[in-house]
């Protein structure tokens, strides 16, 4: 007996595919699934003509991982002139062929593509094809997003299996639109602003920010969440774990309101774990992981203060520690976040008397001046000073090597003094002195 028609299928009128296989014409209906329980179809016995196609059609089937592997990169080597025929395999094979033909349609699919998928998906029994049908939707979630949003919308009670989608490609878009934020061509800072691309849906930006902050997976559809955080589409650019923790603790911060109760709760609770690990230099733990504490622990403490969960007294705590150690940058980096930037350019310069970490102490110093130039209640003349000193401080980070500049035309710290004239020269300077450098990667295996 034939599968039930799915909503997908309800949705297109009249949708018959004629395919050519093998010499014959095979006309297939949208529901032509192989039922669940069914075995391995037909297996051709090898032939001295048998063309790549064939024996990569034959060895998706086989019991060894080996050739199930290799016949998925043949068949994505095959190009668009096989794609009738491995659709005519999906529609016609048994469930576990379907979940291995699914990494091959999603090798440059398009919208036909995504309805088989689509269409799989909802007929699913068995729990590992389904999981790798939703990572292949996964991997266009963009276009699967809108096409599933008209399938529910258009029935009265959408299947599960499309709803965990939808929240899944939900997730999926926010972690892109996350990734986004990194810098391209170096580590990433943080600028006011950077993370507005995520308020079209904040409470799931939230919970996908926390989780990132606190290294914890999500939940997802028969997985019990264990172990840290996983990307659902591995990012195609070089970013560490220290790295991606301090966006999410930046883009906590910057999107958490007062009445994210639960959130600010979760934040406390992970400033007291910090607050344990704060570096000491008794402390025979390791110092790496004391030092990546203290560093998030910098970006959530003024967060909480920020949200009224704390009080101010505990930032002026921390500077006076950082000052204790001579770590003025970070010291200066707290009193930036409270827009404190008087005191910040001190803490800045006493950086730069200590003639360690000149690129970056300056870039910073030219920064804070950039951000409270902006200041509306300052007087023209004043705007104009503080404007000349960070083009000034902007010079002497460039003279001491900073190369950056793709960042340098992202970082909003910097956007009161774009128009200056001091500021175009060096930036076309910088231009010519350095390419543009992107360290990117080819996307990992889904997972």
């Amino acid at each position: 007996m034939p599968p039930p028609q799915s909503p997908v299928h309800a949705l297109r009128i009249g949708v018959l595919l004629t395919i050519s296989l093998g010499g014959c014409a095979l006309a297939l209906s949208g529901n032509a699934y192989a039922g669940p329980g069914d075995g391995p179809g037909p297996v051709a016995h090898p032939t001295t003509d048998a063309t790549p196609l064939d024996t990569a059609l034959r060895d998706i089937d086989s019991d060894f991982f080996g050739l199930r592997e290799a016949a998925v990169l043949s068949l994505r080597a095959l190009g668009s002139s096989a794609r009738p025929a491995i659709r005519a395999a999906f529609l016609a094979g048994p469930e576990r062929r379907r979940g291995v033909l699914s990494r091959v349609l999603a090798f440059d699919a398009d919208l036909d593509d995504i309805r088989l998928l689509l269409d799989a998906l909802t007929l699913a029994k068995d729990p590992a094809t389904a999981s790798q049908l939703r990572v292949a939707l996964i991997e266009h979630a963009e276009e699967t997003e809108a096409i599933v949003a008209k399938v529910i919308a258009a029935v009265a009670s959408p299947p599960p299996a499309l709803v965990q989608l939808e929240d899944l490609l939900g997730r999926a878009r926010m972690e892109a639109l996350f990734v986004s934020r990194k810098s391209k061509s170096g580590g990433t800072g943080s600028y006011p602003g950077q993370y507005d691309v995520m308020r079209v849906d904040r409470k799931r930006a939230l919970v996908l920010c926390l989780a990132i902050l606190v290294n914890e997976d999500l939940p997802r559809p028969g997985v019990y969440p264990i172990g840290s955080f996983r990307f659902l589409r591995p990012p195609d650019i070089r970013i560490s774990e220290e790295e991606v923790r301090e966006m999410a603790a930046s883009a906590v911060a910057e999107l958490c309101e007062p009445d994210d109760t639960a959130v600010i709760e979760r934040l406390k609770a992970l400033h007291d774990e910090f607050e344990a690990d704060l570096p000491s230099l008794s402390d025979s733990r390791p110092r790496v992981a004391q030092l990546v504490a203290l560093g998030l622990d910098d970006i959530v403490l003024p967060t909480l203060v920020s949200l009224g969960a704390l009080e101010s007294f505990w930032v002026d705590r921390r500077v006076v520690y950082h000052q204790h150690r001579r770590e003025y940058d970070d010291a200066a980096h707290l009193r930036m976040r409270r827009k404190e930037f008087a005191e910040a350019i001190q803490l800045f310069e006493r950086q730069t008397d200590l003639m360690g970490r000149m690129v970056i102490s300056y870039y910073n110093l030219a920064c804070a001046y950039a951000r409270w130039s902006a200041d509306v209640n300052l007087s023209p003349r004043r705007v104009a000073n503080l404007r000349e000193e960070a083009v000034a401080a902007l010079a002497k980070s460039v003279a001491y090597g900073y190369a950056d500049w793709p960042w340098m035309e992202e970082d909003m710290d910097l956007e009161a003094i774009r128009k200056d004239g001091g500021y175009v020269r060096i930036l076309d300077g910088m231009k010519r002195q350095y390419p543009p450098i992107v360290r990117t990667r080819a996307p990992s295996p889904g997972k």
